[in-house]
């Protein structure tokens, strides 16, 4: 008998395709590619005839020492080693990239990159992009839901939020919000997101049940960022106009206002601690924050013009990334004080750490 290599000609399918797909893409025909952890079936047809293989995708161990910056200068991601203070590599990315935001148990770090209108889906085990979704336009802040498989992606030019099923790496819902949307924070227990409209000094609520919007909360002028304390249900907003940090209580949308000084860019939460961290990019600031009674606790200095800022609650460090500087500040939020600063960034926007 004789033997045929028909992989070219074959038709490919992936029964699962966010553990693996499969190309038909001429050239590429019979090509496999894992995208997560689990199992599928390939199936290649041809003239009436057809065959099937099991395929397991297992995931690589993730690194639990790693924080990754944006860099707008470069367009690319940096990984920080946060045990040695040092960029170990930069991954390319889009053009502009502004959030990111990090899914530690599917090993995956998503990207909103601003001036191509995508978002890269990076393997953050192997440093490298596996993906690149097409979203709306002015893509800027990005959240993940973990549980949900889902990322969250506020488009600041076109006034909406995309939805991506992190299994297939698709769209699959765009909600309408505010005028110039920029920051995005997932409230997990409550399946509510918050996104920040810079134009409309607002804050649109999405159910992340059915992808509508569940509420319009003023706010302070221009909300830049946000954060969020599933625990205490308390959203936090950094407003960049208005030197006033809005803390909103998730039950009710109530609204109290927290005089924190000029420029307010980035903030995050260290629940455990009570703690909200908010960067002041007028004054190259780190604002600390008793979020039991909202109240300033001290001002660190940090570098030139702070944008982003992460906590790691495992190793209590505050990661900051300052633009103007193109470092990135490593504050330890025992003792409140500056005890790294990193190199070799390019006008750094924005950080996320593997908790």
């Amino acid at each position: 008998g004789t033997t045929q290599d028909l992989t070219s000609s074959a038709n490919w399918t992936s029964s699962s395709p966010g553990a693996a797909s499969v190309s038909n893409e001429a050239g590429k025909r019979g090509l496999i590619t894992a995208n997560g952890a689990g199992s599928t079936t390939i199936t290649g047809s041809f003239a009436g005839l057809s065959s099937t293989a099991t395929v397991t995708v297992s995931q690589a161990a993730v690194p639990s020492d790693r924080a990754f910056v944006t860099n707008f200068g470069s367009d690319t991601l940096a990984v920080i080693d946060t045990v040695g203070n040092r960029v170990l590599t930069s991954i390319p990315v889009g053009s502009g990239p502004r959030g990111v935001a990090v899914h530690p148990s599917a090993g995956r770090a998503y990207v909103a990159n601003s001036n191509s209108n995508t978002v890269s889906v990076i393997d953050i085990a192997g440093n490298a992009p596996v993906a690149t979704v097409n979203v709306g336009s002015g893509p800027w802040g990005v959240a993940v839901h973990p549980a949900a498989n889902r990322v969250y992606v506020a488009n600041s030019l076109s006034g909406t939020l995309s939805v991506i099923d992190t299994t297939g790496n698709t769209v699959v819902a765009t909600v309408v919000v505010g005028s110039a949307p920029r920051g995005v924070a997932v409230n997990a227990a409550s399946n509510l997101v918050y996104v920040t409209n810079l134009a409309a000094n607002t804050v649109s609520v999405v159910n992340t049940l059915d992808n509508t919007l569940a509420g319009v909360i003023n706010v302070g002028l221009g909300p830049l960022e946000v954060a969020v304390n599933s625990g205490a249900n308390q959203i936090y907003v950094a407003n960049s106009f208005s030197g006033i940090l809005s803390v909103i209580n998730g039950a009710s949308n109530a609204v109290t206002p927290l005089p924190v000084g000029s420029n307010a860019q980035g903030v995050a939460v260290h629940p455990a601690a009570n703690r909200a961290y908010l960067t002041l990019g007028s004054t190259g600031s780190l604002v600390v924050i008793d979020t039991a009674n909202n109240s300033v606790v001290t001002t660190i200095p940090v570098e030139s013009d702070p944008r982003g800022v992460a906590v790691q609650p495992a190793s209590n460090r505050v990661f900051v990334a300052n633009t103007g500087s193109n470092t990135v500040s490593v504050v330890d939020s025992t003792t409140n004080s500056l005890i790294a600063t990193i190199p070799g960034l390019a006008a750094p926007t924005d950080i996320d750490v593997i908790p």
